[in-house]
């Protein structure tokens, strides 16, 4: 049988064309399907496929218009399942000429039209394990459970009620989650497969009419109820979801970008770089494109981001930097935490941020921070950009305000490991020696824990102070003086189980005290991955138009970028810049 060949798409005519596959009724290995070349003027009725591609080696063949056609095996499993009930569908690796750059640049433009006119978008997370458990299989008793609780106006939560109320409300009971419930155990198996860090999906979910999300055949649900279900077993601490805080809210932030996208209001690119840079992407190229259509400032009607395969990966990177740079009004694009280490597109200036890279650390300019309200510098200020001719470097007029003379260890969020971490921080800034903080004259201990929480005083200055009391008193218990995060590593087999049990009786505890102890720990989540490859004599710096100093070092006649940074009593307009400031070229 000879192998499948694409007939081109009229790419240039003013009619959108696309492909449809068109899947015919079958059982056992071998699936067929027609392609047809349709209009999107035209409305076809169709739905589309949001699905990872899976490990790219890993080939089965399908038989297209009579002719055979290499596909994923990822793919291969979810037409066996889907082909005698979904007969029509959008799939990007059929639908789309892989090996047509220009296909691809003129098919991506319309990949938010495509999803946003599919009857259904079909959420494919793969077939069902071995065994008879399902991942979606407990969302049904979760809703009923979620339900129950709120007829009852009871709103506590799996940790603080008895077993009996457990088994009333069809929860596990503590002994089953101990030994682990295996339904539950699979359904937080699921929230950790490959479709959840595909940054595809973010716009196929965002603007679909109505998104369906399957595991195998059996098991499908609504989007709305499986986005339920999953805030449901976090905010009610079912184990063991209590301790998976990163699913959840990555999926929380898929259910935001929805919703901001059908109310209308939209979300700037910058800002969805930001929220999804951890998801991943077989083109490096995509962790730009694939955010395009959804962007407020760079849809489909003003885009201003050129898509095109044919460039080199830090090309684009960089082209995206400098148009943020063009066309905002702050320098927020510096903000963007830069991650030590070698690039996976090449070289790229330090100005321009590696998206190819996953990260953990928070811009202070993110939205997604309610109070990284900072303007450290005037906001009618406006910058001049310059720029040498090869655009590879950037000129920017401020001022250096103070340099590093110290550096800690990098938090990583984890207290169990590296709660010795904040003795050493707490020894650089001698915050027992009474001192007074410049600027804002306040003892060094208060300018200290405010800095931890990068002005965080959303519950009150005198709440959060006692927030930081409670989790220091708390802190030093399990973490003496004498113990270093090295000794801690050492002992990591040991104090697994230990560290296990005290997290669990802090979760007892925060639910009878209001969580002033997780509530101090959730603050300094902002404070993850920082410092980064800071180094002592790097300088702390204010550019006009920038809302948060900016790190940067010397190199000889240039400098470069090392990231954004809160010093406390400057965050707010407190230092102000000279009219004629020095210009600072960073390479």
């Amino acid at each position: 049988m000879e192998e499948f060949r694409y007939d081109p798409l009229a790419i240039d005519s003013e009619t959108p064309a696309i492909r449809l596959v068109t899947l015919l009724p079958g059982y056992g290995s071998k699936i067929e399907c027609m392609l047809t070349q349709v209009s999107l003027i035209d409305g076809p009725c169709y739905e589309a496929l949001s699905y990872c591609w899976g490990d790219a080696s890993k080939r089965e063949t399908i038989v297209c218009n009579g002719r055979t056609l290499s596909i994923t095996e990822s793919l291969y499993n979810a037409l066996r399942e889907l082909r005698n009930g979904h007969p029509v569908l959008w799939i990007d690796a059929i639908c789309i000429d892989q090996s047509s750059n220009a296909e691809k640049n003129q098919q991506v433009l319309l990949m938010r039209n495509i999803y946003e006119a599919a009857s259904h978008v079909l959420i494919w997370l793969g077939p069902l394990p071995t065994g008879n458990h399902g991942g979606l299989g407990v969302i049904r008793g979760l809703l009923n459970a979620k339900s129950a609780q709120e007829v009852r106006d009871d709103r506590r939560s799996w940790l603080v009620l008895t077993d009996a109320e457990r088994k009333d409300y069809g929860l596990p009971g503590f002994l089953e989650s101990v030994r682990g419930d295996p339904a539950y155990i699979a359904f937080a198996n699921l929230l950790e497969r490959a479709w959840f860090t595909r940054v595809w999906i973010i716009q196929e979910l965002a603007v679909s009419r109505d998104a369906i999300v399957i595991e195998g055949l059996s098991h499908q649900y609504s989007w709305t109820d499986f986005e339920t279900a999953v805030d449901y077993t976090e905010t009610a601490k079912i184990p063991p979801f209590w301790q998976t805080y990163g699913p959840t809210m990555s999926i929380r932030n898929l259910e935001r970008v929805r919703q901001d996208f059908r109310s209308g209001e939209g979300t700037p690119l910058l800002n969805l770089h930001l929220f999804y840079r951890r998801f991943s992407a077989t083109d490096l190229k995509d962790k730009i494109y694939a955010l395009c259509g959804l962007a407020s400032d760079a849809g489909p009607d003003d885009l201003a981001v050129r898509i095109d395969y044919n460039t080199k990966i830090a090309d684009t990177y960089r082209e995206v930097a400098l148009w943020m740079l063009r066309k905002g009004r702050y320098l927020d694009i510096l903000s963007v935490p830069r991650v030590p280490g070698d690039s996976k597109v090449g070289p790229l200036p330090s100005w321009v941020p590696d998206w190819s890279v996953s990260d953990f650390s928070t811009s202070l300019r993110s939205t997604t921070v309610p109070w990284f309200n900072f303007n450290a510098t005037s906001k009618d200020e406006v910058y001049t950009l310059f720029q040498s001719d090869d655009e590879s470097v950037i000129g920017l007029a401020g001022e250096v305000i103070d340099n590093v003379s110290e550096v800690g260890e990098i938090y990583i969020g984890c207290i169990a490991m590296h709660g010795a971490n904040f003795h050493g921080w707490e020894k650089i800034a001698s915050v027992n020696s009474g001192i007074k903080y410049w600027p804002t004259g306040e003892d060094i201990l208060d300018a200290y824990w405010q800095t931890l929480v990068m002005g965080n005083m959303g519950d009150g200055y005198d709440a959060t102070k006692q927030q930081f009391n409670q989790w220091t008193r708390l802190h030093r218990v399990r973490f003496p003086n004498f113990l270093s995060s090295n000794w801690l590593e050492w002992m990591n087999p040991l104090v697994g189980l230990y560290i296990f049990m005290l997290s669990l009786m802090e979760a007892f505890v925060s639910e009878h005290q209001h969580g002033p102890l997780v509530t101090f720990s959730r603050k300094l989540e902002t404070t993850l991955d920082r410092p980064r490859s800071l180094q002592k004599g790097d300088a702390v710096t204010l550019f006009k138009g920038g809302m948060v100093p900016l790190v940067i070092r010397s190199l000889g006649d240039k400098w470069e970028l090392v990231g954004d940074c809160y010093v406390h009593g400057i965050m707010h307009g407190e230092v102000n810049l000279a009219q004629s400031c020095s210009v600072f070229w960073i390479a």
